[in-house]
């Protein structure tokens, strides 16, 4: 939450490997600022990419109604070209930002939005038949998730009684 004490931040770096796959890293931070005496900004930012482990193997499909046969490597064909080892990446951004104001020393309101977005390729499932951590797709895969909210807590004090109000707005769409 925001701090009117002082300004101040910090950056966060992280690089990994996962076993069997690729690498990955993440890079997060914060800035925490006063705007007032009563008045504060708290902005976060992240970004993260998971590093994939499932191959999609080189392979062919034959239909047999029409005897064609496709390749999943087919570098002439970006739509056929397909085969890869480690090709389930996820990439993931986002941004928070938030106000605390003081109205006085009896009620804070604190607004804030917050979004993010995930980008997943490829498939995170091995196919029966083939080896450890394998499958063969001919069709390009990737999901795409991605949200928006928007949040407002309200605390005071009438009389001995605490009072908060939370509440927020959420907007989300998967592809």
């Amino acid at each position: 939450k925001p701090d009117l004490s002082r300004t101040y931040g910090e950056i966060n770096l992280e690089g990994n490997k996962i076993a069997h796959g690729d690498f990955g890293y993440s890079a997060e931070g914060f800035v925490n600022a006063p705007i007032s005496s009563n008045m504060a900004a708290r902005v976060v930012a992240w970004y993260r990419r998971d590093g994939g482990y499932i191959d999609n193997i080189e392979g062919t499909r034959t239909y047999p109604s029409s005897g064609i046969t496709i390749s999943n490597n087919d570098p002439s064909d970006p739509d056929l070209d397909l085969a890869e080892d480690d090709y389930n990446d996820v990439y993931t951004y986002g941004a928070r930002a938030a106000l605390r104001i003081e109205l006085n020393e009896n009620w804070t309101i604190t607004p804030q939005i917050m979004g993010q977005k995930q980008k997943s390729y490829g498939s995170f499932a091995e196919e029966r038949g083939l080896g450890e951590l394998e499958t063969m797709q001919f069709w390009y895969e990737k999901a795409d998730d991605r949200w928006w909210q928007a949040a407002l807590t309200v605390e005071g004090k009438l009389g001995n009684f605490d009072v908060t109000y939370a509440g927020s707005f959420m907007r989300r769409q998967v592809d």
